[in-house]
């Protein structure tokens, strides 16, 4: 049985405000998001791209950054290493 390898990753998501997320290596280049439920359900979906709330306690909903009508919180998205392909 093989187990996946992990990394603790530190994340500023705002001035107030740092997470500590442990995650998969494969798991790349961090980016804090604003992502409303519509939004934020394109990442689920995704096997490229992966996210994970930054504050689970979090209350104030801020705008999308996808799609600037709706209000959303805020998710660490990265980029799946595994599943980047050859290009021959």
């Amino acid at each position: 049985m093989s187990r996946s390898i992990k990394k603790k990753v530190f994340i500023n998501v705002d001035e107030s405000y740092s997470a500590s997320l442990v995650v998969p290596v494969c798991w790349v280049k961090p980016m804090v998001m604003c992502l409303c439920g519509n939004c934020a359900s394109r990442y689920y979906e995704d096997s490229v791209a992966r996210i994970v709330r930054a504050n689970k306690k979090q209350k104030k909903l801020d705008q999308c950054n996808i799609c600037g009508s709706s209000r959303g919180y805020d998710f660490v998205v990265f980029e799946n290493n595994n599943n980047y392909r050859k290009a021959w």
